[in-house]
């Protein structure tokens, strides 16, 4: 199993990442929460890994810290909830307000995710919740530790993207599961004066859990 990577970061889009490591380039799937935390093209990067194995395919997923890939690998027991909507939680939420999210039974907010209908919700609620207590003090942790970088996280890059901030930003949406038309409806109302399509995606996914609190 590889559980850690540490590289050269060839390509950063917000679908993938590009990992340079010894000369293999490995392709890896990251929440949007880590996507922020990462600095430009051709800078080192070290990333907490679980690579899932199916008959179909074979996926590496990459996370900042241990308390956001335990989270993960907690999410994808839930029955109805396989990696891809695990990413999407992830994306669009911290590991904070997650766990807000189970100890108030927020159905709701978690409903806001692609792939996570009410009765998912309900399930997730139910099959998490001593799980992801137990990691309540690491989560907290992590959220204060979080803070004092969230200025650096404004900066990545949109180095490897497509043609504009829109499109690259609606693209990246699409990515996680959303449908172009909601996609392409949330980074109009967020993009404003974003500085790159990380800080489009950004805003659009807060902008989204905040309209249905």
């Amino acid at each position: 199993m590889i559980s850690f990577i540490k590289g050269n970061l060839l390509e950063k889009d917000p679908a993938a990442l590009l990992i340079d490591v010894g000369g293999l380039g490995y392709e890896v799937s990251v929440p949007m929460t880590t996507f922020y935390s990462l600095g430009d093209v051709n800078t080192e990067v070290s990333l907490y890994t679980h690579f899932v194995v199916r008959e179909d395919a074979q996926q590496l997923y990459g996370f900042k810290t241990k308390v956001d890939k335990k989270v993960f690998q907690e999410l994808i027991k839930v029955s109805g909830v396989g990696a891809r909507t695990a990413i999407a939680i992830l994306s669009g939420m911290e590991c904070k307000t997650l766990l807000h999210c189970i100890e108030n039974k927020d159905y709701g907010l978690l409903a806001t995710v692609p792939g996570i209908g009410k009765k998912t919700a309900e399930r997730l609620v139910v099959e998490i919740y001593d799980k992801l207590l137990k990691l309540s003090n690491e989560i907290h942790g992590q959220s204060d530790m979080a803070g004092a970088s969230a200025n650096t996280a404004n900066q990545a890059s949109s180095q490897g993207f497509g043609n504009s901030i829109f499109d690259e930003s609606v693209d990246a949406l699409m990515a996680l599961g959303y449908k172009q038309k909601d996609a392409e409806k949330m980074i109009r109302g967020s993009i404003g004066d974003s500085k790159d399509a990380s800080e489009a995606i950004r805003k659009a996914l807060q902008n989204s859990i905040k309209t249905k609190k």
